[in-house]
């Protein structure tokens, strides 16, 4: 029997190609897994500021891929793509790439669990833990996977905004880390007595570690998982024996190994929803801990300008304090300025939470019914009850903290206008600085105030939040009668 050398040497290239292509794989999986575990691990054991000194510290430090600054970009959506073929060595782009992998794979695992969840075959216990099917599994709506669907294109958007368009990290990360982030504020730098760096520091190391107690929850909910996983790999192991199957049969360890990796997913997609929401929350709350005491300190200008009129009755001695006042409403349009190109670099946090109380009102309404009827077991009820205070404190409590700054930025204006009145007849020789004042006066007291918006749609009001807390109560009542049909639906059957 003759050997043909070019069929060997062609198999052989191919066992090379085939043995590269696989290594390939392999190498890039584990430095994906290195760089998630980079950003990921600090949370994991709950050490609250390092994980976030090293998301600061990767956003603002030697990368790759290029972070997008506010002067590159329209006011557009821009979706910035990454690739592992171009940043092979970046952090920032493997760990992106590996979320949106794990999103991806979740997304059409939960669209699959809506439009085949009236299966009979589909829908069983021992689908359902197959395909880690966790709606099906405790008998939960089927609807909810769809707004599971919508919250994971949520997580990509935002996730990709925190590592590629967070304007003020480099802001955020002075006044948290640096011993010079009083620098960001307005001189004297204090708000109150205080220095304003360390005000903010200390109430986002209180925040963090509240935010730690849901992480705690997390993680129990993942050793919850893990048990489940385990449990359910024994009682299949077992079925095997029992059902006299040969050993050597790949089809029921191919079912296990598919089974364990459909768990592990759908927990890498709980650890992603709490990491993506909680770099949200704190990056914007600290931005609007550090934009209430700039305006503060903005304001400030004014109120002495107005004590020193007050004090001032001559008319001689009130020409002496002119120069003065000028100086300080000068300095105040330059601050309120500032402050206000601070509101236009956050909107990336406001278009998250207007997407964010938009899809999670009616979800909200649900979980809380939920929790009130007798259905459900505790390990069911103790997650949604996790979901239910996150969604709770950003549609309400957050929403609430942003009306405070949006009506704490637009006071002062009122007092600008008379204060520009009041001095307007001394200083109408300098022509320049009245047009200056005027102008600014004029475009800073319009009908359409400015300030924190529902992603550029509406300024953020007591009256929106009004709206909002009665939409919610809407949402109530419609989903508690949706509720009352399908368990009538479910008696009468």
């Amino acid at each position: 029997m003759s050997i043909n050398f070019n069929d060997l040497t062609m198999f052989n290239h191919q066992i090379i190609w085939m043995s590269k292509y696989c290594f390939g794989i392999f190498s890039t999986i584990r430095r994906q897994f290195s760089a998630i575990w980079t950003i990921l691990g600090p949370l994991v054991w709950i050490r609250m500021m390092k994980y976030l000194r090293r998301y600061f510290e990767m956003y603002i430090g030697h990368r790759e891929c290029r972070r997008l600054n506010y002067h590159d970009v329209n006011d557009g959506f821009i979706y910035q793509k990454t690739s592992i073929e171009i940043h092979s060595n970046c952090q920032i782009c493997l760990a992106t790439n590996f979320i949106d992998t794990i999103l991806v794979i979740q997304f059409l695992k939960f669209f699959h669990h809506y439009f085949f969840n009236a299966s009979e075959q589909y829908s069983s216990i021992d689908s359902s833990i197959l395909y880690a099917n966790i709606i099906s599994l405790f008998h939960l709506d089927p609807i909810i996977n769809l707004f599971a669907a919508i919250w994971i294109i949520m997580i990509a958007t935002s996730n990709h905004y925190l590592y590629y368009k967070n304007y003020l990290a480099s802001q955020i990360y002075s006044v948290l880390f640096k011993n010079d982030g009083h620098r960001q504020f307005y001189p004297p730098f204090k708000y109150r007595e205080q220095m304003a760096n360390l005000i903010v520091r200390n109430n986002l190391r209180k925040i963090s570690k509240t935010f730690g107690i849901f992480f705690i929850a997390i993680n129990c909910v993942q050793l919850i998982f893990n048990l489940i996983t385990i449990k359910h790999v024994h009682d299949f192991i077992l079925n095997i024996n029992h059902q006299n199957l040969s050993m050597d049969s790949i089809f029921p360890f191919m079912k296990i190994i598919l089974m364990i990796i459909n768990w592990k997913i759908l927990e890498f997609f709980i650890y992603i929803y709490g990491h993506v929401h909680l770099l949200l929350a704190v990056c914007a709350l600290s931005m609007l801990f550090i934009f209430y005491i700039k305006v503060w300190q903005t304001q400030r200008l004014l109120n002495l300008c107005w004590s020193l009129i007050v004090s001032q009755n001559g008319r001689k001695k009130f020409i002496l304090i002119m120069p003065f006042i000028c100086k300080q409403m000068l300095r105040f349009q330059c601050y309120q300025t500032n402050n206000l190109q601070m509101i236009k670099q956050s909107w990336i946090y406001f278009v998250a939470f207007t997407a964010f109380i938009f899809v999670n009102i009616p979800v909200n309404c649900y979980i809380i019914i939920y929790i009130l009827s007798e259905r459900g077991d505790f390990i069911l009820k103790f997650f949604l009850i996790m979901i239910f205070l996150q969604q709770t404190l950003v549609i309400f409590v957050f929403h609430l903290i942003i009306v405070i700054c949006n009506q704490h930025f637009q006071q002062p204006s009122i007092c600008f206008i008379n204060l520009l009145i009041r001095i307007s007849g001394f200083i109408g020789k300098n022509f320049k600085i009245l047009l200056k004042l005027s102008n600014y006066g004029q475009a800073f007291h319009a009908k359409n105030k400015y300030g924190f918006t529902y992603a550029k749609l509406e300024l953020i009001t007591m009256q929106e939040f009004v709206k909002y807390t009665l939409l919610y109560s809407q949402f109530l009542m419609f989903i508690y009668k949706y509720v009352i049909m399908q368990n009538r639906q479910y008696s009468y059957e």
